[in-house]
């Protein structure tokens, strides 16, 4: 049985060790008298980080994924002169590489007279003595050395240019015809509006992650992936291939198509307009979100994505000329506006209403709370809904709006993940902290008729930090609950 809400955690799990075998039992008191005699110190070595800054996981299920152990160091063989393989795991998510620490066979023993003391550089530490952590200052740490725990996967670019690449590799491994994208969405870094509103592209129907441009050129991790995916051409919209939005370059030999307008208002109008083309209709509701604070219209490009309903702005206290036309064509739409009266006011909720249905507010009082909100949110079939257990999450930072567009692919795609926000590298904000204690996974008895819920973190730990990491994989992990049992019908 599985339950939600806040849980109760049984006891911490039990680490596996491997048992110490015969051979290992007389080495070590051997060990033991060789470096008392030879008056030497075993010196310990340092912890291997990681220096990679990609990651190909092709997760599509929330599952549990395999888990890096740094707790303890197993035994030096000494039965064999090659070193074991580390230990892997079958799960449905395939995580990034992790570093591996190698360590150097103890020295070796003679029944000679003990030689003047002679030390390995690489010498491994006592089996019995794990090496001690290194501190985690909120800016480094588990973020630094590891890119997957057994709940989290991190996409660790320095910037969204490298997680774009990232997630559009994930979901899109383009191994075979099925598993590549139909197109490509290329925007430019300078214009983040354009960017969350073409998250609308990143769906299933059209599946074209956004990938970036930078001042008018095409970084080398742009053109790679753009070379690895071959996208296959949207049928409805005239087999293009890439889709260029506002001021992104033409990379050459597939074909494209333009989207763009005088302002970000006009060009966000201009892609609702190619999502209506290729739906075959215009989308029953619509996004309305700030055209001035990015940090609060980041969580649209996620649903955007996963129900292929566009993105049109507005100013705090006017609605641009664009949208205005752009909501016309939709004939009475349901409007969702996203985030609090203080941030778009209420004299503007007014004027959208003589264009829709109905307008609903989405709110929180900062952007993070707004996040947590849309991901509660739902009404008929627009929302996430997601209030119970079982579900994929995304993380971003507040301070890389674009990395909500990179993340828009795995708001869809068989992931159906909705975007959280954090407002800084650590500790982990409190409304996110609540909200994932709130749906953390749990099991009565069997754990393996249990449900996951899994976390894709963006950026490095720059933007979102190793503790933090370690703190959303403890709250999201499968724990087991206790059920009271004592409960007793009231009394007549």
């Amino acid at each position: 049985m599985t339950t939600g809400g806040i849980l109760r955690e049984g006891p911490a799990p039990v680490v596996i060790v491997r048992p110490v075998t015969r051979t290992h039992r007389l080495l070590i008191p051997i060990l033991v008298l060789a470096a008392f005699l030879a008056g030497c110190s075993i010196r310990k070595e340092p912890p291997a980080t990681s220096t990679g800054t990609s990651t190909t996981a092709t997760t599509k299920t929330a599952s549990s994924s395999p888990t890096t152990s740094t707790k303890t160091s197993p035994p030096p063989s000494t039965t064999s002169t090659k070193a074991a393989p580390p230990p892997t795991t079958s799960t449905k998510a395939t995580p990034p590489t992790t570093a591996s620490t190698k360590t150097a066979p103890p020295p070796t023993t003679s029944t000679k007279a003990a030689p003047p003391a002679t030390t390995s550089t690489k010498a491994a530490p006592p089996p019995t003595t794990p090496a001690p952590a290194p501190p985690d200052d909120g800016a480094t740490g588990l973020g630094s050395a590891a890119t997957a725990t057994k709940d989290t996967v991190r996409l660790p670019g320095a910037t969204p240019i490298e997680d774009a690449v990232d997630t559009a590799n994930a979901v899109f491994p383009a191994t075979s015809p099925p598993s590549r994208p139909r197109a490509i969405t290329l925007v430019d870094t300078s214009d983040w509006r354009a960017a969350i509103a073409a998250s609308v592209f990143a769906g299933q129907r059209t599946a074209s992650p956004i990938l970036f441009s930078q001042n008018g050129s095409i970084p080398p991790a742009t053109r790679a992936a753009i070379d690895q995916l071959r996208p296959t051409g949207i049928d409805e919209a005239g087999k293009v291939q890439v889709i260029r939005v506002g001021s992104a370059p033409a990379p050459g030999g597939l074909t494209t198509k333009v989207l763009a307008g005088p302002d970000p208002f006009a060009t966000a109008a201009a892609i609702d307009r190619l999502n209506t083309q290729i739906l075959g209709r215009p989308a029953g509701h619509v996004i309305i979100a700030s055209g001035e604070h990015p940090e609060w219209a980041m969580p649209a490009a996620a649903w955007a994505a996963r129900a292929e309903q566009p993105i049109l702005y507005t100013g705090d206290n006017a609605i641009p000329a664009a949208t205005v036309a752009a909501l016309k064509a939709h004939k009475k739409p349901h409007l969702y506006l996203l985030g609090p009266k203080t941030l778009i006011s209420d004299t503007v909720k007014k004027q959208l209403g003589k264009m829709a249905k109905d307008v609903t507010r989405i709110e929180g009082p900062t952007p993070v709370d707004n996040s947590v909100a849309f991901a509660r949110f739902a009404r008929a079939t627009f929302g996430w809904g997601f209030v119970t257990p079982g579900h994929n999450f995304t993380v971003a930072s507040t301070s890389r709006p674009l990395d909500a567009a990179a993340a828009a692919v795995l708001g869809s795609n068989g992931i159906f993940a909705p975007l959280l926000l954090v407002d800084r590298p650590a500790p982990l904000s409190l409304p996110i902290e609540n909200y994932l204690l709130d749906v953390q996974p749990g099991y009565d008895s069997d754990p393996s008729t249990g449900v996951f819920n899994r976390v894709f973190i963006l950026g490095g730990p720059a933007a979102v930090s190793g503790s933090v990491q370690g703190r959303l994989d403890e709250i999201t992990k499968l724990v087991p609950v206790t059920i009271d049992s004592r409960a007793t019908a009231p009394s007549s």
